[in-house]
């Protein structure tokens, strides 16, 4: 078992010595699925078994990075044992909760993987869309992003999410999807892309400058599913709010026509 303590959140988004202790002795992995958690622990157990069980499903050595966002319930002891049990599983902990954006940047990091797969804990998303995702990925795409044929939502929150895709599409004249559900991608690329934003947004930002930096980005359709337990952090109407004002800044800002380090893309296969 390997596990991370993070305690700046910035050290997530450029390579960084201190994750060289969570990188594992095995192959190099193909797909390392990447989940944030907050105060996750009833959902984690499911999530974790369908994760392996979807991974055995894909012939390679696989793993799962964990981002336990300081929780305050059992999700890191938890995540310890799991890993115990399987190498397969590497817990990452933050000292404290630092938010979404923050601990998909810790996952991204520390991912060994060839793909990264972004999915939550909350089990809307099931893990074996990976499959499907995966197979559309061999076609040639580098980022599949997981589109939900219905959203089960309430009606603020569909009106959030749909209004949210529709400006990105007004902005950008690009349509992604699904910005916010699950993402596949060439850790190549995701690895190179600096993310500042700390809101809802930064899915959005990743996907805006990988598009801006030639990126082949496709979608799939997915199914949606009721959260099963917790509590969802993104139901706060300022959560919203936030989100739609990085989403104007970023417009604005030079950070909207970022160019990277175009050497992900002699990583093709």
């Amino acid at each position: 078992m390997t596990t991370t303590a993070m305690t700046d959140p910035k050290e997530s988004s450029a390579p960084n010595p201190a994750l060289s202790q969570a990188k594992s002795e095995s192959p190099r992995p193909t797909i390392s699925i990447c989940i944030p958690a907050y105060n996750e622990a009833e959902n984690l157990p499911a999530v974790l078994d369908e994760a392996l069980e979807t991974l055995d499903a894909i012939p390679g050595w696989h793993e799962i990075v964990v981002v336990d966002d300081g929780s305050k319930d059992d999700t890191w002891p938890l995540l310890e044992e799991k890993a115990v049990a399987d190498d397969r599983v590497r817990p990452v902990r933050h000292d404290k909760n630092r938010g979404l954006a923050a601990a998909l940047e810790s996952a991204i990091a520390a991912a060994n993987g060839e793909y990264i797969f972004l999915i939550s804990a909350d089990r809307q998303c099931s893990m074996n869309e990976l499959i499907a995702m995966y197979a559309r990925a061999q076609d040639g795409f580098d980022v599949v992003v997981g589109a939900r044929r219905t959203k089960q939502y309430t009606p603020w929150r569909k009106l959030v999410s749909g209004s949210f895709n529709f400006f990105v599409f007004l902005l950008w004249g690009k349509h992604f999807g699904d910005i916010g559900f699950c993402q596949l991608a060439r850790a190549s690329l995701w690895q190179r892309i600096p993310i500042t934003t700390q809101s809802a947004f930064a899915q959005a930002e990743r996907l805006i400058i990988a598009h801006g930096n030639g990126a082949k980005i496709t979608h799939v359709p997915v199914d949606h599913h009721d959260r099963q337990a917790g509590t969802s952090s993104f139901a706060s109407p300022m959560t919203a709010v936030q989100a739609f004002i990085d989403m104007l800044g970023f417009r604005l800002s030079k950070r909207g026509r970022l160019k990277i380090n175009a050497d992900w893309k002699r990583l093709r296969p």
